[in-house]
């Protein structure tokens, strides 16, 4: 009886919240909305690369001494990881439609995944000793933001596939770079 009870119980708040499985349920935004809203998200992503660029990496030069490029390297996994956090948590909040509900999952554990990596990358910047040190260190932040890049355009793969048109910025380029493609 007990068993009966809670099976109901269960039953009854995953119909009225939508909350097991399955995708967005009712309040799932529609597609387009969902779309904007990513591309708005990844803007806000884009943006935050580019200041933590800018004030992190473009003021040092390529020769600069071992301390200045670990620091350097540091100010900017560390101001981007934040960003990519906050991206990450912003995308958690979206409703998306059923049909990208797996793939929008997909995204939301990759970018989860890049801000442990970007976190490891951190730690390892403790103990780099020479600049080979460093570069290794650094080697493993592409393949990881790829990562990222790859669970997006599964994303994008997902509407296509529907039969749908879009075009989400996935590569995190920048407008200029965008249009130059």
């Amino acid at each position: 009886m007990f068993k009966t009870i809670v099976a109901s119980l269960v039953l009854a708040l995953c119909l009225s919240f939508a909350a097991c499985g399955g995708g967005g349920g009712g309040d799932a935004q529609p597609l387009d909305e969902y779309l904007a809203d990513m591309n708005d998200l990844l803007g806000d992503l884009v943006q935050a690369r580019l200041e933590a660029q800018e004030e992190h990496l473009d003021p040092i030069a390529q020769n600069a001494d071992l301390q200045t490029q670990v620091k350097a390297a540091r100010g900017f996994l560390t101001d981007f990881r934040d960003s990519v956090g906050g991206f990450s948590q912003d995308l958690g909040e979206l409703r998306p439609p059923d049909d990208v509900q797996e793939s929008h999952e997909e995204l939301v554990a990759a970018t989860g995944d890049f801000v442990q990596t970007l976190n490891m990358l951190l730690r390892r910047l403790d103990n780099v000793e020479n600049f080979e040190d460093l570069d290794r260190v650094l080697d493993r932040f592409f393949p990881a933001a790829g990562v990222l890049a790859t669970a997006c355009y599964a994303v994008e793969d997902t509407v296509v596939e529907s039969g749908r048109k879009a075009a989400l910025n996935c590569g995190l380029e920048t407008p200029e770079q965008q249009q130059a493609q």
